[in-house]
C-alpha cells in the first residue's frame, strides 16, 4: 500500500478544522496535519474559542477533527470543552448542518454515547455517535496491531498500524456501519469494531481507534519518535485508508483517487520536542505553524517525545537541532527532569537550541513571572526571562507588537510579531556569557527597547530565542492555524501585511551550525533554499548561497570548503528563490561568483528554466583560467519579471570537461532590488 497513489484525482480538497486546545496530544500532532496536507487538503488548527464564537461552520470548514487525546485519555476534553458553555453545541450543530467530523483514538471515545473504560460506564455529553466505546485495547495497545477491511465501499485490505493507550473498540450503534475490525487472531477484542461510520443530520462522521497518521516506517509524516523504536516499524502506509475516510465523508462514496504526494524531506533534522502533560509542554495549536516554517526553511521537523530525550535519542547523530516551542515551560522541567544534561551535551557538541515563548523560558538560568521568581534547571542562557509583559497584552491574551531587529547577521528592520506571554531578557552578568541582543521590544509601552530575542554560543553548539510566536502567520492558513487570525477573544480580523517567515529562516538556518546558510537576506538578494531534484554534487546548499570565498580559490574539490563544486560529469541545480516576495519585482538579475580549475574544457553555460521543461543558456559560461570571478545575467530581460516566475525559477550548471576540473561556485544569488 504505496503513500503515492496514481496520479489522476477528482476529490476536492477540503478545509479541515483540527482542534489543537489543550487536550488534544501533541507528539501526534504533525503527523496528522503533514498527513491531510500531502492529501491536498487544507489542515487549520483550532481552539475552543473558535467554537464558542461561532467560527466552526460550514462556510468555514468542511470537516472537523477530533485527535487522539493527552495521555491517551479524553479528560482535558471534558474539561476543555464539555465545560465551555456552547463548545459540544457548535460541533453538534456544525455536522448536523453537513459537516463532516473524524473522531480519532480518546476524540472518538468522547464523541460516543457512552465510555466504559475499565469496566466503569460514563456517559459523554458530546453524544454524536449512538453506540459506547469501550477501552482499553490492551490486547494491542500501546503498540502495533492489525485490522480488517469489512466495508465494500472501502475494499478488501488488512492494516498494520499503532495503536496508543487510549484505544478501544465500538459497539455497532443502530444505522452505523463498521468499516474495519480488529485482527488479533484470538481475545476478546479480535474481531471488534475498530472504525465505524454513520451520519449525523445532515452531516457524516467517522470514529477510528488507531493512530492512521503514524507512519512508523517513514520520517515522511514529520515524526520520529514512531521510528526509533524498532517494535513500531511498519512497511505499509496507513494515509491511503484516511484519505478513503475523508472522501466518504466527502461525498458519501470512496473513490480510490486522492493522490497523496507529501513533499521530500529536505535540508537539516530539526527535533521539535513534542511532548504536553497536565503540567504543561508543548501547546498542540502551534506545532503545525512551528512544522511548516521549518519546512519553508528546506529543513524537516521531526517530532521527538521526552522519552527521546530520557533515552539518549537526542544526538548530533539524529539531529541537528531542537526546537523547544510554545506552551508551558513548567511541563518542560516536570517531563525532564534530571535529564537537562542530555539537551546540553546535544548542544554543545555542536548542535542548535531554539527557544520560542515557553521554549526561551526553560532554557533560562531564573525567570520572573509576575514578580514572582523561579530556578530554572536548564541553563543553556544564564540570564534571566521576565514576564508576562502585560502592557502589551494581559495574559492568556494576544495581540501583535513590534520587534526590532538589529543584528550583523540578519539585518536591520522591524516586523511585527505575536505576542503572547513572552518576556523580555535580562542579560547575564558581564564575564558569565557573551550574548548577543537580537531584537529588542520596539513598541510604546513600559519595555520598549529591552531585549526580545537573543543569540549565544554553548560550547560548540548555538542558542537562539526567538521568543515571541513569529511561526505563525496572522491572516494567512499557510501556516496551518486558524486562530491566530483573529484577535484575542472576539471575532475582529488580525492580520500582519508581512511575513515573519524569511527573518526566521535566517534563525532556523543559524541555529544549525555547521551550515549556517541564509536561505532569505533582506537587501534584496532571494537565495536559492532547496536543491533541485537532479543535483549531483553532494555539496551543502548553504555554500551557494554565502559571499565567504571572496578572494580565495579553491584548489582541489573538497566539502565544506565553502565553495559549491560541481566536479567532473556532476551538475548543480538550484530553486526555491523569492520565498516570502508578494509583489513582482522591480528588476531581476543573475549573479555568481566562481572560481575554474586549471585544466578546465568544458562548454555548458549556466541554465535557467521556469516550467522545468524548457532549458534557456545564460551568458555565464565558466572558462579556464577564470579564478575568484563574478558573472551577471539579466534575468529581467529574459523574461523573468514576475514573482511567481521568480519563485519557479531553477538554475542548473553540468560540469561537461573531458578532463578532471571542477567549476567551484563561491555564491550563487538572484538579486531582485
Amino acid at each position: 500500500m504505496s503513500v503515492i497513489s496514481p496520479p489522476a484525482a477528482t476529490s476536492s480538497p477540503l478545509r479541515i478544522a483540527i482542534y489543537g486546545d489543550l487536550g488534544a496530544e501533541s507528539d501526534k500532532t504533525l503527523a496528522l496535519y503533514r498527513a491531510l496536507a500531502a492529501m491536498g487538503h487544507q489542515p487549520m488548527a483550532v481552539r475552543t474559542d473558535d467554537l464558542t464564537l461561532g467560527r466552526l461552520t460550514t462556510a468555514n470548514f468542511d470537516v472537523f477533527v477530533l485527535p487522539a487525546g493527552e495521555g491517551g485519555s479524553d479528560t482535558s476534553y471534558l474539561q476543555n470543552i464539555q465545560a465551555i458553555s456552547g463548545a459540544e453545541a457548535a460541533i453538534r450543530n456544525f455536522v448536523s448542518s453537513g459537516g463532516g467530523f473524524i473522531g480519532i483514538e480518546a476524540g472518538a471515545r468522547y464523541a460516543a454515547n457512552n465510555s466504559v473504560w475499565n469496566g466503569v460506564s460514563q456517559p459523554r455529553t458530546l453524544d454524536l455517535y449512538a453506540g459506547n466505546f469501550y477501552g482499553p485495547a490492551n490486547q494491542v495497545g500501546p503498540g502495533m496491531g492489525q485490522i480488517t477491511l469489512t466495508d465494500p465501499q472501502f475494499g478488501p485490505g488488512i492494516y498494520t498500524t499503532y495503536f496508543s493507550s487510549g484505544a478501544g473498540y465500538f459497539s455497532l450503534a443502530a444505522g452505523a456501519t463498521r468499516v474495519a475490525s480488529f485482527d488479533l487472531g484470538a481475545g476478546s477484542q479480535n474481531g471488534r469494531p475498530a472504525i465505524v461510520r454513520f451520519t449525523y443530520g445532515s452531516g457524516r462522521a467517522v470514529l477510528v481507534a488507531p493512530s492512521l497518521e503514524l507512519e512508523e516506517d517513514s520520517e515522511l509524516d514529520w515524526t520520529t519518535w514512531d521510528n526509533l523504536d524498532a517494535a513500531h516499524y511498519d512497511a505499509d502506509s496507513e494515509w491511503p485508508l484516511l484519505a478513503q475516510l475523508l472522501e466518504w465523508i466527502e461525498t458519501g462514496q470512496v473513490t480510490n483517487e486522492t493522490v497523496i504526494n507529501p513533499a521530500p524531506l529536505t535540508g537539516g533534522r530539526f527535533a521539535v520536542y513534542a511532548t504536553h502533560t497536565p503540567e504543561g509542554g508543548a501547546y498542540p495549536g502551534l506545532l503545525p505553524a512551528v512544522g511548516r516554517v521549518t519546512e519553508y526553511s528546506s529543513h524537516t521537523p521531526l517530532a521527538i517525545r521526552d522519552t527521546e530525550v530520557k533515552n539518549q535519542a537526542l544526538t548530533r547523530a539524529h539531529f541537528d537541532v531542537i526546537i523547544f516551542p510554545g506552551g508551558y515551560a513548567p511541563g518542560y522541567i516536570t517531563q525532564l527532569t534530571g535529564h537537562e544534561q542530555k539537551i546540553r551535551d546535544f548542544v554543545s557538541a555542536s548542535g542548535g537550541y531554539v527557544g520560542i515563548s515557553a521554549g526561551t523560558f526553560y532554557a533560562a538560568d531564573d525567570i520572573g513571572w509576575y514578580g514572582q521568581f523561579y530556578p530554572y534547571p536548564l541553563n543553556l542562557f544564564l540570564g534571566e526571562v521576565m514576564g508576562p509583559l502585560d502592557d502589551i497584552a494581559p495574559w492568556p491574551g494576544w495581540a501583535l507588537t513590534p520587534l526590532h531587529i538589529n543584528d550583523p547577521d540578519f539585518g536591520d528592520f522591524t516586523l511585527d510579531g505575536l505576542y503572547w506571554g513572552e518576556g523580555y531578557l535580562e542579560l547575564p552578568p558581564a564575564g558569565q556569557q557573551q550574548v548577543d541582543t537580537v531584537a529588542t521590544f520596539a513598541y510604546g509601552g513600559q519595555y520598549a527597547g529591552l531585549p526580545g530575542m537573543v543569540k549565544h554560543s554553548y560550547g560548540s553548539g548555538r542558542v537562539i530565542q526567538p521568543n515571541m510566536h513569529l511561526e505563525v502567520e496572522e491572516g494567512s492558513t499557510n501556516d496551518w492555524v486558524y486562530f491566530d487570525n483573529f484577535q484575542y477573544g472576539s471575532n475582529d480580523p488580525q492580520v500582519d501585511p508581512e511575513s515573519d517567515w524569511p527573518f526566521l529562516s535566517e534563525v532556523w538556518n543559524w541555529a544549525r551550525p555547521l551550515t549556517p546558510s541564509l536561505p532569505f537576506e533582506s537587501g534584496g538578494i532571494n537565495l536559492a533554499v532547496q536543491k533541485g531534484p537532479t543535483d549531483t554534487t553532494g555539496e551543502t546548499l548553504g555554500a551557494s548561497q554565502r559571499d565567504d570565498t571572496a578572494g580565495a580559490s579553491p584548489t582541489q574539490v573538497r566539502l565544506d570548503d565553502g565553495w559549491y563544486s560541481v566536479s567532473r560529469g556532476r551538475r548543480g541545480d538550484w530553486t526555491g528563490f523569492g520565498q516570502g516576495l508578494v509583489a513582482d519585482p522591480a528588476n531581476v538579475v543573475l549573479q555568481v561568483h566562481y572560481s575554474v580549475q586549471p585544466g578546465y574544457n568544458g562548454s555548458n553555460a549556466l541554465q535557467w528554466t521556469t516550467d522545468g521543461l524548457t532549458w534557456r543558456n545564460t551568458t555565464i559560461r565558466p572558462q579556464n583560467g577564470q579564478v575568484d570571478f563574478t558573472a551577471t545575467f539579466d534575468l529581467w530581460a529574459a523574461g523573468v519579471d514576475t514573482a511567481a516566475e521568480l519563485q519557479a525559477l531553477r538554475l542548473r550548471f553540468t560540469n561537461n570537461s573531458g578532463p578532471v576540473a571542477a567549476v567551484s561556485l563561491g555564491y550563487l544569488w538572484v538579486i531582485a532590488p
